[in-house]
């Protein structure tokens, strides 16, 4: 999870590329009908800011389309990449909050209360009738008492390597 510009997307794409599971990028759905921490994603594609070819070469000379939000990116098809494997779902081991940029260089994991990581996670949340709401609490309850963290990275390398320890 992460902020705009954050790096999820990109950091995503990293650890597929080094063999991570792709589930998905900006977007995974909590299951609430079930009692675990069960995400589903869309693991097909990955949207990825231009810039990101500095990292991944084999992406040069791709069009940039533009999102709904009329952000400028790189639409990749995963199926470009067959070494890449994908999952629609997966439990959730962790919630990790991303930090790009001005850290010393040294990946960090700082340790989150679940209380902190539930009211993380109560500011996104959709607004629907009452039972749905109840229901997507509960489920954020849940998720909450998964391990969490807030994650200062600067470099991709090292930022995959250090979240490898997490699984």
């Amino acid at each position: 999870m992460g902020e705009s510009g954050a790096g999820k997307s990109t950091l995503a794409f990293a650890a597929a590329r080094a063999g991570w599971s792709f589930v998905g990028d900006d977007v995974a759905w909590l299951i609430t009908a079930q009692s675990g921490r069960r995400v589903l994603g869309p693991p097909h594609h990955v949207r990825l800011l231009p810039d990101t070819t500095k990292f991944f070469p084999e992406l040069t000379n791709r069009g940039v389309t533009t999102t709904m939000k009329g952000k400028a990116c790189l639409a990749v098809s995963l199926s470009e990449f067959p070494s890449i494997s994908l999952a629609r779902e997966c439990d959730v081991a962790a919630c990790v909050f991303l930090h790009l940029g001005g850290h010393d260089g040294q990946p960090s994991l700082r340790p989150l209360a679940a209380d902190e990581t539930y009211e993380r996670l109560l500011r996104d949340l959709v607004l629907y009738d009452e039972a749905t709401r109840l229901d997507q609490i509960e489920a954020l309850r849940r998720l909450a008492e998964a391990p969490a963290f807030d994650f200062y990275y600067d470099d991709l390398d090292t930022a995959v390597e250090a979240l490898g320890g997490l699984a």
